[in-house]
């Protein structure tokens, strides 16, 4: 349910200003994967082996889907692949960093309309329309988390400052939740939505922490020596989250009071922190980035491509 967004690089091309350019011939790259995960970081792939130029995904709740923004040719739009068989279909044709609702019936994703980021909704069945639901100024924003009870949007965005905060959109109203000078990009309700788990990256080490909602009330910190993006267990018992390569988990009681255990290493070589789900039953979905293939790194250079471009494509004269 929870919203991943991969800030992977599409392209493996590098041009320089006199117009020379450098590239990865695509053989050589091994294009983003979706691949389940064991708890002992084994690796077995969706139903057929499959690579997707893919930006962001969120398992459905019940974690026989995944709602995932994927590059088709030039075009981002929203895709429902099925986890069990394989098959995707187009949701929006135009869009990115899907989250499912906690009920499994829709999802929501944003999309750039001239200067506006817009947060819409369809039925994740494909039926109905595209529904808005509000819009910010152009600029970076992703939608996070849904509340248990469906009526609370968590979502960050980029401010002012330069920074990233945390919003909460609710009865049709946004307002910062989590705005500090410093950079707070993930957050996520616990499965009670008495609390929510957050990182921060105070003193230029990001970690994750615990505070109650809507508060007042205490921040409690989680990780130890960083830590990243956290994602709850269905059942409210564990908090996960990545530090590097790492994943991690920590054991959590909310009833009756907050009790958080000590990290847990889960797997050592695990996806990039911002690049996994969990399902109810425990399993981890991750998106694998690019990478490239076993061997001798092989790098391409074309000299002059500025005028080769216009021997190709002249531009036209006026």
């Amino acid at each position: 349910m929870h919203g991943i967004d991969h800030f992977f690089f599409h392209s493996n091309v590098a041009l320089s200003d006199p117009g020379t350019v450098v590239y990865l011939p695509t053989e050589r790259v091994r294009k983003t994967e979706l691949l389940w995960m064991d708890r002992a970081g084994k690796t077995s792939p969706i139903s057929q082996r499959r690579s997707f130029e893919a930006y962001a995904f969120s398992v459905s709740p019940d974690g026989g889907q995944a709602a995932v923004q994927l590059i088709e040719g030039t075009s981002e739009g929203v895709w429902i692949i099925d986890l069990e068989r394989g098959a995707k279909r187009l949701l929006a044709s135009k869009g990115g960093a899907p989250i499912f609702s906690r009920d499994g019936n829709f999802v929501t994703y944003t999309s750039s309309h001239g200067e506006e980021d817009v947060f819409l909704r369809r039925r994740a069945d494909g039926t109905g329309h595209e529904e808005r639901l509000f819009a910010r100024p152009f600029g970076w924003s992703t939608p996070l988390d849904w509340s248990p009870d469906g009526q609370s949007l968590l979502y960050a965005a980029s401010s002012s400052r330069g920074d990233y905060d945390v919003w909460i959109h609710s009865a049709g109203q946004s307002s910062p939740l989590l705005a500090s000078s410093f950079n707070e990009s993930s957050a996520a309700f616990s499965p009670d939505g008495r609390f929510i788990a957050f990182d921060v990256d105070e003193g230029g080490e990001s970690n994750v922490y615990l505070q109650p909602f809507p508060g007042p009330g205490p921040r409690t910190a989680v990780s130890i020596g960083g830590g990243g993006w956290p994602i709850w267990g269905h059942d409210g018992r564990q908090l996960f989250y990545g530090y590097g390569r790492r994943m991690m988990v920590v054991a959590v009681d909310t009833e009756p009071v907050l009790r958080v255990g000590r990290p847990q290493l889960l797997f050592e070589k695990g996806p990039p922190a911002t690049g996994y789900d969990v399902t109810a039953d425990g399993r981890v979905l991750a998106l694998l980035p690019r990478e490239t293939v076993d061997g001798p790194v092989e790098l391409r250079v074309v000299l002059n491509w500025f005028e080769e471009l216009e021997r190709l494509a002249p531009h036209p004269r006026r």
